[in-house]
């Protein structure tokens, strides 16, 4: 959300995963919102706070029509993990249109980067994956696009 919005301070970030527990509001341009819910998939937190999670994410996803879009981020170091599978399948259950953006794709070989999209694109069975590095910028403009296209799809 930073690296996107040109605000260093915007969004709290933290090294270890599972640190956003709230579903956060962030108004852009007085025009649309980027809406960060918790990344439960590789938190470190109990079953009962990871079930809690689901449902919240779930209830959100489910219960907000004028949503336009998901921006699912996945670490590019590791594969998908079944709780991720299972919110691609409920998204896809929902109609909702998603793109798959691989976090710290600086922190890869090019060529190995290449490998890791299409390996993602087929477990997920998805067309869209953005490799991203907040640090370099890499994948913003395309970034970018993809939320342009959100915010303006009917």
């Amino acid at each position: 959300i930073n690296t996107i919005t040109n605000r260093k301070k915007l969004a709290h970030t933290s090294s270890t995963p599972g640190k956003t527990r709230t579903i956060n509001f962030y108004l852009i341009n007085r025009r649309f919102y980027f809406v960060d819910l918790p990344g439960y998939g590789y938190a470190k937190v109990s079953r009962k706070e990871r079930i809690q999670w689901q449902k919240m994410i779930e209830d959100y996803l489910k219960n907000r029509p004028q949503l336009k879009g998901v921006l699912a981020l996945i670490d590019s170091r590791r594969d998908p993990d079944e709780l991720e599978l299972a919110l691609y399948r409920y998204l896809a259950s929902l109609g909702k249109r998603v793109v798959t953006v691989l976090t710290k794709a600086d922190k890869m070989p090019r060529g190995r980067l290449s490998q890791r999209v299409a390996a993602i694109r087929k477990a997920l069975g998805v067309e869209r994956v953005i490799p991203f590095s907040a640090r370099t910028g890499e994948g913003k403009t395309e970034l970018l696009k993809a939320i342009f296209e959100f915010v303006e799809a009917d």
